[in-house]
């Protein structure tokens, strides 16, 4: 398969899903972006981490009386992301937007 067939394929795949409702909400794409940029900026274990801790935090902001758990979770991640700002500045737009995309997906925590 040629460069061209393979860039073809990709604006194929990435047309079809645009037309999927709910695909092209913009939650997603920034989900998408932002975990794309931590992704490329962090390590590979401090990434694994903040995603991980990230479906934590989700799990525990669903649950009552949790408070304690989702400030420890949030701190954890913050620590990771200190030495980059804007990780930090988008963070709590992550992960309520993670929440409300998995939510639209019919995703169901543990």
């Amino acid at each position: 398969m040629s460069t061209d067939d393979g860039a073809k394929r990709a604006r194929d795949l990435n047309d079809a899903l645009l037309g999927v409702p709910g695909y092209a909400d913009d939650t997603m794409f920034f989900v998408a972006r932002y975990g794309h940029k931590c992704q490329s900026t962090l390590r590979k274990d401090d990434f694994d981490t903040v995603i991980q801790t990230t479906h934590d935090l989700s799990v525990a902001m669903s649950k009552p009386n949790s408070q304690t758990r989702v400030s420890e979770l949030r701190a954890q991640v913050m620590e990771i992301l200190k030495p980059f700002p804007e990780l930090v500045q988008d963070y709590d737009r992550f992960a309520a937007s993670a929440r409300s995309t998995a939510a639209s997906l019919g995703v169901r925590r543990k």
